[in-house]
């Protein structure tokens, strides 16, 4: 999708902008109405008004943004911006900067229609007779210019708070026919990172960097593509071979949103989580007395660090509601998950005697450190429940799940020996002699009572990483172990031949396995996130030191450096690995979490310290600290990278948490030393302390 950005915005005369001599009357939109009750006017998204006489009749379509308004015409569309200044006598006037985007070459007269009709009504009123108002008129979420070329459509919408587009060309239609050239503008180039860049008097705008696939079957099928600067100035599109009796659509990697997230001190972001509506979920800890926090249910920290819990509104804009959650030593958390009806559901771990409890199945902190499991209302300031979760030494949460039912999955790992269980598979945490055992914990959905509670390891020690959980109540488990006697059933690999990543699916009780498996070579190998499909094929993610991985039908067949991370898929009896892959570069690189589309694309984070790490259709191609975070997509077969992208400022930068959306972008949260991150509408522009947290959006 093309993308547009301006600073600030106007609705304002089409006469003048379009040249057309004097003004009518009716060319002035004087005031306008959302017939629309009760309407969150601050969050109402970008909709499209057709003219019905209420202005100039060139003016076929027109879209007020927070940056410009949008006039759509036959011949191009018209970026209208105005920019308030200060006046030699310090009063007030307006500058104002209008750009043209014209179609070349293309048909005179194309059909522009509405698409996706809107819940917004709009009503003009004028004056006192109401012979001339124009009431009730329907808007959309976005117009389309069909056969604007032979067999080429352009199809333009709004995205949070901007203007994007895609170029959608139908069998038969050629991309060499598509041309464009910018009006009244200060220049205009292809940069080396194969983005348009327009410069206009009050800013940039920017095209970015064209990805183009083609729609087979149920597969995204790439095909290579560049914006291509002409010698008039003009600019197309170069593409590659690709099938003509297909559509293809060209659609480039966008990055909505990023913004810092902390206080004066460190902070970090190490879950997130999103729902339906596109709203974000972030958790993680703080040390800064500083955090921002909004309506939230602790105002202040009690301690070194706490737990933060953070909502961010589906534009990315505002915080929803923001909180700490913890008592007098250190807590902090790792994970989060969100049900159907917005409670957050979060794991970690606490030192602290009283941290805040609610309804718990366990109301006291039993050892040094216990897990904690906590559930936050729909608004944020209440806890629905809370509770210690541990045994007499210690225990850590790593990873937590919710089903439809809204009971809570958590695995972590610990070393006491009285660890709570419930009708467990297993009674006995062997590995405590000799190392840390791995739990698996379902909670009854009032948090007051385990439904199951079970050790999960061999005699060398295990550690829990990742949970995620079915529609049938099965979950899903993976992590490491060095165990010879890691319990195993219709196992894809049978023995450990170093220190192995497992794969671990127990039935809805938790009282058997489903199936349960090693997963690795002959060097070190860690997995820290899975994902489970709707037709139950597993993803896993994590790092490997083994150049004898096992790989099938892999995007990269080589081990590439010291330590690579890597990307599996399991069938959904865990009998067949349908394919498994490195991805790495020259030196170190550490996969963290993986998230799936309903397409079965997967999405990859972690952070790397190679500076040939695998990148394709990057918004940053170059490494530019110690390490950065990393966002990669595969596709579900494994075998195309869709996009893999560095994301990341001048010191040290790591991807900690990946979800993945209805519209499939891309969530992450990590942390970062650096103070020039890569931002775009931040709601936090500047790095206030040494460690801090990140939120971003890649589309």
């Amino acid at each position: 999708m093309k993308k547009v950005l301006f600073a600030t915005a106007s609705i304002m005369c089409l006469g003048a902008i379009l040249g057309l001599g004097g003004i009518p009357e009716k060319a002035r939109p004087v005031s306008a109405s959302i017939a629309q009750p009760n309407v969150d006017y601050a969050n109402v998204p970008i909709y499209f008004i057709p003219n019905k006489g209420q202005v100039h009749p060139d003016a076929l379509y027109y879209a007020a943004t927070p940056a410009f308004t949008l006039w759509v015409t036959g011949s191009g569309l018209v970026f209208d911006q105005v920019r308030e200044s200060g006046g030699a006598r310090g009063e007030s006037r307006a500058g104002r900067s209008v750009s043209r985007l014209i179609f070349l070459d293309s048909n005179p007269n194309p059909k522009v229609s509405a698409a996706e009709s809107s819940a917004c009504r709009v009503n003009y009123f004028r004056g006192q007779d109401q012979s001339g108002w124009i009431t009730d008129i329907p808007t959309s979420q976005a117009v389309v210019y069909k056969n604007l070329y032979d067999r080429v459509d352009l199809k333009i919408y709004g995205r949070g708070k901007q203007i994007e587009y895609d170029w959608l060309v139908r069998p038969g239609g050629k991309v060499s026919s598509i041309g464009f050239r910018y009006e009244n503008i200060k220049a205009s180039r292809v940069g080396e990172n194969g983005n348009l860049e327009v410069e206009t008097e009050f800013g940039k705008l920017i095209h970015t960097k064209p990805c183009c696939y083609q729609p087979i079957g149920r597969n995204k099928v790439e095909v290579a593509a560049r914006l291509l600067e002409r010698e008039d100035r003009s600019f197309g599109f170069e593409i590659s071979s690709y099938d003509a009796n297909y559509p293809l659509v060209i659609d480039p990697v966008v990055l909505v949103y990023s913004t810092y997230l902390g206080g004066s001190s460190a902070d970090a972001g190490n879950g997130i989580a999103v729902d339906s509506a596109g709203a974000v979920y972030v958790t993680g800890f703080s040390a800064s007395s500083d955090y921002p926090t909004v309506t939230p249910f602790q105002k202040s920290l009690k301690s070194g660090s706490d737990v933060v819990v953070t909502k961010i509104n589906p534009k990315g804009d505002a915080l929803v509601y923001s909180t700490f959650i913890g008592g007098s030593a250190e807590d902090w958390a790792n994970d989060i998950a969100v049900d159907k009806s917005g409670n957050a559901y979060v794991v970690g771990a606490t030192d602290s005697s009283n941290f805040p409890v609610r309804k718990p199945f366990q109301s006291k902190r039993k050892g040094t450190r216990d897990v904690f499991v906590a559930k936050l209302n729909a608004k944020g300031d209440a806890l629905v429940f809370s509770t210690y979760l541990g045994g007499t030494s210690w225990e850590e949460g790593y990873a937590i799940a919710v089903d439809s039912k809204n009971s809570a999955y958590v695995t972590g790992n610990g070393v006491s020996s009285d660890f709570p269980l419930k009708n467990p598979y297993q009674k006995y945490g062997i590995g405590q002699a000799q190392g840390q055992v791995a739990f698996v914990t379902k909670f009854h959905p009032d948090g007051n009572k385990l439904i199951y509670s079970t050790y999960l390891g061999g005699s060398n020690g295990s550690m829990g990483r990742g949970i995620c959980v079915d529609g049938q109540g099965a979950a899903y488990v993976t992590g490491d172990t060095s165990s010879r006697d890691f319990p195993v059933k219709n196992a894809v690999q049978a023995t450990c031949l170093g220190w192995d990543a497992f794969i671990t699916k127990f039935n809805p009780q938790g009282n058997d396995l489903e199936f349960s498996t090693y997963y690795g070579g002959s060097g070190r190998d860690i997995a820290r996130g899975i994902a489970v499909a709707a037709n139950g094929t597993v993803y896993m993610t994590g790092h490997t030191e083994s150049s004898d991985f096992p790989t099938t039908k892999p995007y990269q067949s080589q081990f590439g450096g010291v330590q690579d991370a890597f990307v599996s898929k399991l069938n959904s009896k865990g009998s067949a690995i349908l394919f498994s892959t490195y991805l790495g570069g020259s030196t170190f690189d550490y996969g963290c979490n993986v998230a799936l589309d309903k397409d079965g694309n997967c999405y990859v984070v972690g952070r790397t310290y190679s500076s040939d790490f695998p990148i394709k259709q990057a918004l940053q191609k170059t490494l530019k600290g110690a390490y950065a975070a990393f966002i990669s997509k595969l596709s579900s077969s494994g075998k195309t990278l869709l996009y893999s992208t560095y994301l990341g400022g001048s010191i040290e930068n790591q991807g900690n948490d990946i979800a993945v959306g209805a519209d499939r972008s891309a969530y992450v949260t990590g942390q970062t030393y650096s103070l020039d991150f890569p931002l775009k509408n931040p709601i936090q522009s500047q790095k206030k302390g040494g460690l801090e947290g990140f939120v971003a959006k890649i589309k």
